[in-house]
């Protein structure tokens, strides 16, 4: 039967068995200087696109935006993209077809006789940061090498074996690796407990002042389905993060921030509330993971919630900017949420698909 939800393990790391061993050593140790050669021509490509984006832009970076991801900064937090790129585009050439005499020639052969090839996506603990990598075999390809820092080669190829390459198991894992990361300092998700067994973080930017409500990467969204919500209730009840609390100035921005967007009717009015207790989240989770529906179901709905986050974030970002810059309208006073319109137009929009089936 295959796995119910196989984005869980699709960009994991996997050890090579003797097949992929004896493979590896047949088609890709022989040609890994060319095969090197022709993924760095690619990536030289990506670049240009990159660079030609860069010199188009001519807006300052929002500072709403925590030091996130800047084309001007480039390649600086590209490391999705350019591999994804790097990705497409080898996958065009193979499928298209290759030459004998052509660099790709050996991976075709490769993968045709049962060889694997695919993207991964963990942690490189000597950072520690999140990388986007390949993976041929025994061989680990990271097309976007210098995302972390541009002193570094744009590729690097070695053996699996030779990498500090980690799969991400669970919140606590990767909230550590983005607190070193993005220098943020990250909180349990107490403010919209009904969205919590999906984004269990709340996060500061520590340059800034800036609150996030933190993502989930694809792959811990469906780890945590996968185990029934229990990755998110260890982060959120029994973990290390557990025991952290934001100091009192942090606190009643988050929770004047909540009562804002919450809605302003009876809460029974409305098919999705962002309020709510905590363990009835999780409870009712359960009850929906128990229907049994696909597992492509399961990730659609959980989607469209990630869309309303998004857009909470969004106000959330924004309204702590103002809230550092003393501007009206933060204070906890205040009932009015004028700027945020947008919230609450994602919120009806968000809970048409999602709410009315999960709570």
């Amino acid at each position: 039967m295959p796995p119910r939800f196989p984005q869980a393990q699709a960009l994991d790391c996997f050890v090579p068995d003797a097949r992929q061993v004896a493979l590896s050593e047949r088609w890709l140790t022989p040609h890994i200087d060319s095969i090197s050669a022709a993924i760095a021509e690619i990536r030289a490509g990506v670049d240009r696109e990159f660079v030609e984006l860069q010199r188009a832009s001519t807006h300052p970076q929002a500072a709403h935006l925590a030091g996130l991801t800047d084309i001007r900064t480039y390649p600086y937090g590209y490391c999705d993209r350019i591999r994804d790129a790097v990705w497409d585009a080898m996958q065009w050439q193979l499928k298209a077809g290759v030459r004998s005499d052509h660099p790709f020639a050996p991976i075709a052969e490769f993968c045709r006789e049962g060889g694997a090839m695919r993207k991964i996506w963990g942690e490189l603990t000597h950072g520690p940061y999140l990388q986007n990598a390949m993976q041929l075999g025994t061989y680990y390809v990271d097309a976007a090498n210098d995302t972390v820092d541009i002193r570094k080669p744009k590729l690097e190829v070695k053996l699996i074996a030779d990498t500090t390459f980690r799969n991400i198991e669970s919140f606590e894992h990767y909230f550590d690796v983005v607190d070193s990361y993005y220098e943020w300092d990250t909180y349990p998700n107490l403010y919209f407990p009904r969205l919590a067994p999906f984004f269990p973080g709340i996060a500061r930017h520590r340059a800034s002042g800036v609150w996030v409500f933190c993502d989930v990467p694809l792959p811990l969204i469906a780890k945590n389905l996968e185990r029934g919500g229990s990755l998110a209730w260890r982060f959120l009840a029994e973990s290390a993060y557990a025991r952290k609390c934001p100091a009192s100035d942090g606190a009643e921005l988050l929770d004047h921030y909540a009562r804002l967007v919450r809605p302003a009717d009876s809460p029974d009015r409305r098919p999705y509330r962002l309020d709510g207790d905590m363990t009835e989240s999780f409870r009712r989770l359960a009850a929906w993971l128990q229907q049994g529906l696909a597992g492509s179901v399961y990730m659609r709905e959980t989607s469209s919630l990630d869309q309303l986050r998004k857009q909470l974030d969004r106000g959330l970002r924004a309204y702590s900017l103002k809230k550092a810059r003393g501007e009206p309208g933060t204070d906890a006073s205040s009932n009015t949420l004028s700027p945020m319109e947008e919230v609450e137009d994602a919120r009806e929009t968000a809970v048409t698909s999602a709410g009315s089936r999960l709570f």
